[in-house]
């Protein structure tokens, strides 16, 4: 159970850490800033690739 906890911080301290760094791409999300976010923290890197290739 610890190690699930452990994991589970670490995922959001990083998916929180993309949010930082990616702020300006995560803006410019076509349904809005706080569902660019969410979307963000819940699926990660795959949002930020799929979010590029919609700007882009």
């Amino acid at each position: 159970m610890d190690y699930f906890i452990l994991a589970l911080a670490i995922l959001f301290f990083v998916h929180f850490i993309e949010c930082i760094l990616y702020r300006k791409l995560i803006a410019q999300s076509p349904r809005g800033k706080i569902f660019g976010f969410a979307m963000t923290m819940f699926l990660g890197v795959v949002y930020l690739r799929r979010l590029k290739k919609l700007i882009n």
